[in-house]
């Protein structure tokens, strides 16, 4: 019985030490043609506000292009299920810049190469597991 306690224990505590994590996330991001602007990426926790609403991401982070490849580490995150999304905001505005029709003007990629044929990608689509100490993904702009 006292064993069966202290296995509950450990079981216990190893199963909530494990929940706790916190994990790196490294982006590299390739395919910039333009080497000047910024390219800003977010993370989305759950399907809401992906790929639109940047306020709606779990975090973000930006780093100034100079080449046709960079790349971002996130930390601190949490395993589980995310989906990224990116552009390359080539005026430096803060912005995604889109046409009339409210299509992208600026370059966009999201996780697993995921697209949209007539709008956004989807988070199913672009959702990947975190689930290693570090982990990377790739983010191919088109």
């Amino acid at each position: 019985m006292k064993q069966s306690v202290s296995l509950l224990v450990l079981v216990v505590l190893f199963g909530w030490q494990n929940a706790a994590v916190a994990e790196t996330l490294t982006v590299k991001i390739s395919g910039l043609h333009k080497p000047f602007g910024t390219v800003r990426v977010m993370l989305w926790k759950e399907p809401g506000g992906f790929p639109t609403q940047p306020e709606k991401a779990v975090a973000q982070k930006s780093a100034p292009v100079a080449g046709p490849e960079l790349e971002l580490a996130f930390t601190g995150i949490p395993r589980g299920s995310y989906a990224a999304a990116a552009y390359h905001d080539q005026n430096n505005n803060g912005t995604l810049d889109r046409s009339l029709l409210g299509w992208p003007v600026e370059p966009t990629a999201a996780s697993n190469g995921a697209r949209g044929l007539m709008g956004p990608p989807s988070f199913a689509d672009a959702a990947f597991e975190l689930k290693q100490p570090t982990q990377t993904i790739q983010l191919i702009f088109k």
